[in-house]
């Protein structure tokens, strides 16, 4: 996030191409084209960093793995739906960006070409994460540099990351409809919250002040 909707594009997508580098699998990978047993390619070490960190074992990675493919496909949709849904139940947060704050309404924010374009931009950030998750590692050090990234910006609080959490739950339902199963929804609260630990923990980085009450992005 940033002041305007430009702002972060640089950094954030910069680190996001920088990390992406050396994924086994790029946002351009069908994830269809993915069966089980290339997931369970892994070394051991990954697996078991996978479990520990994600707090998900092979099938359930395989799952969302193949469950993404429907968001990959709508990304824009659903990228704009998780950031409207965001606006409308935080309200404060419209302020911290130019283009938004001029918006008289949630319609006319969702009809805003630099809001798409940032809320994108996010959603590929996730993407990114979501489809890469065979490299664990890589995809922790991209949010930390994403969650770093954020430091420049005085207004922001790590507790902002976790106001994403329900906005995004939301979009992924919207967008899967009835492939959004109960189990779905468990792997991928599990996914959300890896991905929102790291851009908080990067954020937090060598950071001296005072740790943000925790709080629902």
């Amino acid at each position: 996030m940033g002041c305007t909707m430009t702002t972060t594009k640089p950094s954030m997508m910069e680190a996001g191409h920088k990390q992406l580098e050396k994924f086994k699998i790029s946002r351009h990978t069908f994830v269809e084209d993915i069966n089980i047993n290339e997931v369970s390619k892994n070394t051991s070490q990954s697996e078991e960093l996978l479990e520990q960190q994600l707090d998900l074992n092979r099938r359930q990675k395989f799952l969302i793995l193949k469950s993404w493919k429907g968001i990959s496909r709508e990304i824009k949709t659903t990228a704009v739906n998780m950031f409207t849904r965001l606006f409308e139940t935080n309200e404060e947060l419209k302020g911290y960006f130019v283009d938004v704050s001029k918006c008289p309404s949630i319609s006319d924010i969702r009809t805003s070409s630099k809001f798409e374009g940032h809320a994108v931009m996010v959603m590929h950030i996730i993407d990114d994460a979501m489809s890469n998750l065979d490299d664990v590692t890589c995809v922790e050090n991209l949010l930390l540099n994403v969650g770093e990234s954020h430091r420049k910006f005085p207004w922001f609080q790590s507790c902002y990351f976790w106001r994403l959490e329900e906005p995004f739950l939301l979009a992924v339902h919207e967008t899967l409809g009835d492939r959004y199963t109960a189990n779905m929804e468990h792997i991928y609260k599990k996914a959300i919250h890896f991905i929102l630990n790291f851009l908080e923990a990067g954020f937090k980085k060598r950071n001296a002040l005072p740790e943000s009450p925790q709080s629902p992005f």
